[in-house]
């Protein structure tokens, strides 16, 4: 029961937390925001496709951008801290006699940001959920449900039509880092 209930929260987080993070500039489309106008129609436009299925309000929209914001500033940090404890790691370890207890401080507080950006993330998706409404909460479920089974069909296709691509397994002129048209691939 335990499992049913974690699988179905995360379902359930999955989706909103995408939602939360597609209103960079206003509400729900149609409801006075500018979700579906700016970025081309990327991540606005899905978020707020999902905001009108699953009936947000203007005020759910707005808590969920204020939990993501904040969510975001603090994973800037801690991904710099990140950062800058690999530059420590690669500086010990390219000393003549590296010190063992300075890197296992490194490797720990490597770690422990990491772990906390793990708790952070569930704390906002945990947050996000409790913004919903049973009924949002349902609708949302069933859709990460048939968003896994489509993926799970794109994954299947992308993983088959490996190596076929023009210029063999590595692809051809323009696919993959530094490809393009006139660099010599």
């Amino acid at each position: 029961m335990r499992k049913l209930i974690l699988a179905v929260l995360t379902a359930v987080m999955i989706p909103a937390v995408a939602l939360a993070q597609g209103f960079p500039g206003g509400g729900p489309g149609g409801q006075g925001g500018s979700a579906m106008r700016g970025s081309g129609g990327g991540q606005g436009a899905k978020g707020a496709r999902m905001a009108q299925e699953l009936g947000l309000t203007d005020e759910q929209v707005a808590k969920m951008r204020e939990i993501h914001q904040t969510k975001r500033r603090a994973t800037i940090d801690q991904k710099a801290n990140i950062q800058k404890a690999m530059l420590d790691l690669t500086d010990e370890l390219a000393k003549d006699k590296p010190d063992q207890a300075a890197l296992e401080r490194i490797i720990e507080k490597i770690v422990k940001t990491k772990a906390d950006m793990e708790r952070d993330k569930l704390n906002t998706m945990v947050a996000v959920s409790a913004i919903l409404t049973p009924e949002q909460k349902k609708i949302a479920a069933e859709r990460m449900a048939n968003h896994s089974m489509m993926g799970d069909k794109r994954q299947g296709q992308r993983s088959g039509q490996r190596g076929m691509r023009p210029g063999g397994p590595g692809g051809g002129p323009g696919d993959g880092p530094g490809g393009g048209p006139g660099l010599g691939n």
